[in-house]
C-alpha cells in the first residue's frame, strides 16, 4: 500500500514538473513562432487563421524592409550603440567589480557597492525625465550620449553580478600572484579576468540584449537618429499597423543577439548562478 502511494506521489510530481516545463516552453516559443510565421505572410493571408501557414512562402516582406529608406541607417546606429555600450560596460564594470569585491572590508568601497546596486530598485521611469534634462544640458541627446547613458544604467545589475562572482574567487589567488611579482592590475588582467569568463559572458549577453532591443531610452534621448526598435515602430500608424513588414523587421532584428547568445550560451547559466549565489 505504501509503495503504491509512493509511486503515485512520484508520478504526480513528475507530471506537474513536465506540465510546467511544457507550458513554459509553449509560452516562450509561441511568440517566436508567430513572429516568424507572420514575417512570411502576405497581406492577403491576414484574413486567415492567425496560426495558419502562409499560402506561399515568399521573401517579399524582408525585401521591402531591407530596401525601405532608413533601415540600414537604423541598423548601423543600433550596431554603433550596442558595440560601444557593451565594450564600455565590460571594461568599466569588470574593473570596478574586482576592486569592490576585493575591498569590501573598507567602508568606502562597501558604501560604493551598495550605492551602485541600489539602482536595481529604482524604476527607469523615475530617472527618465532627469536623463532627458541632463542630456539636453550637456549636449548628450545623440548617439554618443545614448552610449554613455546605457553604460551608466548598466552599473547596478552588472556590478551586483560581477562583484558577487569576484568575492567567490579565493584571495589566495591574488596573494600567489603578488608573490610571483604581479601588481594588482597585472594580476587582474592575467589571472582574475580569465576566471571571470562565465560572468563576463553572462553580462555581455544581457547587455547586448538590453541595448539592442531597448526602445524607451532611444525614444526619449535621440532627436534625429533612429535605432532599429524606433525604425520598426514606424510600421505602426494612427489607424493601422503593417504586421507583415513589422514582423519581418522583428525577425531580422533578432538575428544579431541570437548569434551572440549561441557563442556565449554555455557560460550564461553558470555565470548567473555564480554571481547571484557567491555574494
Amino acid at each position: 500500500m505504501g509503495g503504491a502511494q509512493s509511486k503515485g506521489k512520484r508520478f504526480l510530481s513528475k507530471f506537474c514538473i513536465y506540465f510546467v516545463l511544457i507550458l513554459t516552453s509553449v509560452i516562450v516559443v509561441f511568440p517566436f513562432y508567430l513572429t516568424v510565421l507572420t514575417a512570411f505572410k502576405q497581406p492577403a493571408d491576414a484574413r486567415n487563421f492567425i496560426l495558419a501557414l502562409p499560402n506561399e512562402w515568399k521573401l517579399d516582406n524582408f525585401e521591402q524592409v531591407l530596401t525601405r529608406g532608413g533601415y540600414w541607417d537604423a541598423l548601423g546606429n543600433s550596431a554603433f550603440v550596442t558595440v560601444l555600450a557593451t565594450a564600455g560596460t565590460m571594461v568599466i564594470n569588470t574593473i570596478l567589480a574586482y576592486f569592490l569585491g576585493r575591498n569590501q572590508h573598507i567602508k568606502f568601497f562597501n558604501f560604493a557597492y551598495y550605492f551602485f546596486i541600489i539602482g536595481i530598485f529604482i524604476p527607469f521611469q523615475v530617472v527618465m525625465i532627469p536623463l532627458v534634462v541632463m542630456g539636453k544640458t550637456f549636449g548628450m541627446l545623440n548617439l554618443p550620449g545614448l552610449v554613455g547613458m546605457h553604460i551608466a544604467l548598466s552599473f547596478p545589475t552588472n556590478v551586483f553580478l560581477m562583484t558577487g562572482f569576484v568575492k567567490g574567487v579565493p584571495r589566495d589567488v591574488d596573494e600567489a600572484a603578488m608573490i610571483d611579482g604581479c601588481g594588482p592590475i597585472r594580476a587582474f588582467y592575467q589571472i582574475i579576468l580569465p576566471m571571470m569568463s562565465p560572468i563576463v559572458a553572462t553580462t555581455l549577453v544581457l547587455t547586448v540584449l538590453g541595448v539592442w532591443n531597448d526602445f524607451t531610452l532611444p525614444l526619449v534621448i535621440l532627436q534625429k537618429e533612429k535605432t532599429l526598435p524606433l525604425f520598426i515602430y514606424n510600421y505602426r500608424t494612427k489607424y493601422i499597423t503593417n504586421f507583415n513588414l513589422a514582423f519581418a523587421a522583428y525577425t531580422l532584428s533578432m538575428i544579431p543577439p541570437m548569434i551572440v547568445y549561441l557563442f556565449c550560451q554555455k557560460y550564461i547559466i553558470k555565470g548567473l548562478a555564480s554571481g547571484a549565489v557567491k555574494g
